[in-house]
Formats: C-alpha cells, structure tokens, sequence
C-alpha cells in the first residue's frame, strides 16, 4: 500500500468498448454502485469511455442510475443490431449486386434513434442545477458541455474517437470549450462507429467561423480501453500531484476466450480474418493498456475488474446471449478476486478524499498541438481544406 493514503487522491473510472458486451459493465457499474453508496460520478474526478463504455460514461456523468444503463442493452440492443446472423447474411447477399462486398453490416439509423432518445434534454428536465442554465423550455439534445456544467466543473467526461481525414485519434473532453456545443449523443455515436459493423459518423467541426465535416469512427480501434488516454488527461489537468495520487477504477466488457486454432489462423482468408478482426483488435488493444497501466501504477492505485468470457460476440442481441452476459457479469462479482478487489477499492477510497480542486479549461493551452487544430502550424491544412468540399 501506498504511504500517502491521507492525501487526496485523483479518481478515475475507465469504461472499455466491447458492442452489446457493454451490458457486463453496465451491470458491474450496477453492482459497484450498490457496494460504494452514492451514485458513482460523486466518487470520481474524470470518466472515460469508448465506444459503448462512451454511452455509459456519460450517462453516469448524468447521474443515470447503473440499473438504467443495464435497460438500454436488455431493451434496446436490438434497436442498435436488428439483424441476426441469418438475416444479416441475407441482407448481404441482397446488396451484392449494388454494392459489392464492400458494405455495413449494419445501417446506423438505429444507433442514433437510442442515442439520441437517451441524451435529450427533456429526460433531464427535473435537473435543477441545468434547468438554470437555459431560458427555453426545451432543448432537443444534451450537449457535452451540460455535463461538465451539471458536475460544475469538478468532473471531467472523456470520449475518444479517431478522426480518419487526418488520421488522429481524437480526445472528446468536456471540460474543453471547443466541444461544449456538440450533443452528447453524437459524440457517443462518433466514439461507436465501428468500421465493419456500421459507416463512419459525419461530425461537423468548426475552425473560427468556418465549419467543415469530418468522418469519425470507434474508437476502439486505437483505445478500446480508454485508462492510458484517461491518466494522460488527468495527469496533464493536475501535474503537480504524484503517480501514487492517481486511482484508476478500469472495467473491461469480457475478455474472449475463444481460441482460433493454428488451421484457421493460417488458412483464415480475406473474410474470415474481417468478420473476426473488429473483435480481436479491441480485445488485444484492452490488454496492451491493462499491461501499461499495471505498469505505470502501484497495485493499490489500480482496479481493473476484467474476466474470460465464451460469448464474446459483440452485437449478438438475442435474449439468450443477453441473460448469459447478464449473468456472466452477476457471477463474477461473486468471485473471491472480485470481492478482494472491491475491499481494497473501499479501503483506498475511504482513508482518502477525492481531489476537489475546478480543473480549468485547458483548451487554449493544448490547441496548438490538439489532433483537431487545423491550422498550417499543425500541418493540417491541406486536409482541412479537403473536408470543406465534403
């Protein structure tokens, strides 16, 4: 154990991609939040997610209920993959003549209807502290701004997508002003845009006054787990606090343990090796950070609550896989590891006080090195002229 345990502390709740596998975390969420008391957002100082541990990192930062989030996977992931295997193979060979192998597995419209249904503004109406902060009566969307103004000011929301015009991962950060008009729920369908299984989300940026488009897609492909790309936010928000003052809650969404076998991995083919690769990449992305972080922090300053799982499909809606993950995730907080692991998280966060300091918005002062800058300095302008003719 660390000896600064009176010295306050930066938290940080890391939430992994993983598709429908969210629900495992939205259920371990669920299950933390009923062991620590209070609802989670009040225990931490930034929260990041990706992909799907996006729309579950903000709707903490929202204050939703962990039992709220669970609702969304249970009965609305359908919404979000409405095709079985069997149609989805159908849809394909439909498709062919007009669009070749090279298409979605999925249309993104219902991926943005759930999105968008669950960040409105009127869900939050009740919400005295952003009531204040608008004349209208109703506002359509939420905005990423709202929920650094609704923690005022005390809680960070980190997302990441990658921008694929100038090929730069990008850090959606709240407590940045050049993202507080942007809705929460395309900066989660941005983060959620896996290549293969849906089209790049078309995000509209502005550079002064003049907007142009860029295509986003998951950011799974470069943070599944977002806890690297977190502690570099955190530590470049207070970096006159020490390594041993930061503790990291990461939670993945199942790690696969489904062998592919010496036959396959060497005759695996074009298709095969696509259909599969989306699910390979993040896991092992998810790993390789778990490994750095477990590194980079003392065992008492990193939780990292992860476990093999045999149905690692990641839009695999069917009652049965749900009830499984469900149930995989319930069994799991049983275990002793998992137990241990949440005794040692209660110590730590009991004979400690979270850092209260604002952090201030440091867009100014990371603009000119931010993967969003578009200026020649940058070396972005030529690119950035491109996406005004998209």
């Amino acid at each position: 154990m660390s000896s600064d345990n009176n010295q306050p502390t930066y938290r940080i709740l890391s939430l992994d991609g993983g598709g429908i596998r969210g629900l495992i975390t939205a259920v371990w969420l669920h299950r933390l939040e009923q062991e620590l008391g209070a609802p989670l957002r009040d225990h931490f100082n930034l929260i990041a997610g990706t992909s799907t541990g996006s729309i579950l990192a903000c709707g903490v930062s929202l204050g939703k209920p962990a039992s709220e989030l669970i609702k969304i996977y249970k009965e609305r992931g359908k919404e979000i993959f409405p095709n079985s295997p069997f149609s989805r193979a159908l849809k394909f060979i439909k498709h062919l003549p007009t669009q070749g192998i090279d298409q979605q597995f999925y249309c993104d419209q219902g991926l943005k209807n759930v999105l968008q249904d669950e960040f409105k503004w009127k869900k939050f109406q009740k919400d005295n502290s952003l009531k204040d902060k608008f004349e209208c009566e109703e506002v359509p969307d939420l905005l990423f701004g709202n929920l650094w103004d609704l923690n005022k000011k005390k809680l960070t929301t980190l997302v990441m997508s990658y921008d694929t015009l100038n090929r730069r991962a990008i850090p959606f950060n709240s407590s940045q002003s050049r993202y507080a008009k942007i809705p929460v729920w395309e900066i989660c369908k941005a983060s959620s845009s896996a290549p293969i299984f849906f089209p790049a989300h078309i995000m509209e940026m502005k550079n002064g006054d003049v907007s142009y488009k860029v295509p986003m897609i998951d950011g799974g492909v470069v943070a599944s787990n977002p806890t690297a790309c977190a502690l570099a936010e955190g530590i470049k928000a207070r970096p006159d606090l020490k390594r041993d003052r930061f503790v990291v809650v990461s939670l993945g969404t199942g790690d696969a343990n489904r062998p592919i076998p010496i036959k396959q991995a060497q005759k695996w083919g074009i298709f095969n090796w696509t259909t599969n690769i989306t699910n390979i990449l993040f896991d092992g992305v998810s790993q390789a950070v778990d490994h750095i972080a477990t590194g980079m922090l003392e065992k008492d300053r990193y939780f990292r609550f992860q476990a093999k799982l045999e149905r690692d499909s990641l839009d695999d809606v069917s009652e049965e896989n749900l009830n499984a993950l469900q149930a995989f995730a319930n069994s799991y907080f049983e275990t002793t590891i998992c137990k241990d692991t949440i005794n040692d998280l209660r110590q730590v966060l009991n004979t400690s006080n979270k850092v209260e300091d604002n952090v201030p918005d440091n867009s100014l002062i990371v603009a000119n090195n931010h993967p969003c800058d578009t200026s020649p300095k940058n070396g972005h302008n030529n690119k950035f002229n491109s996406a005004l003719q998209l």
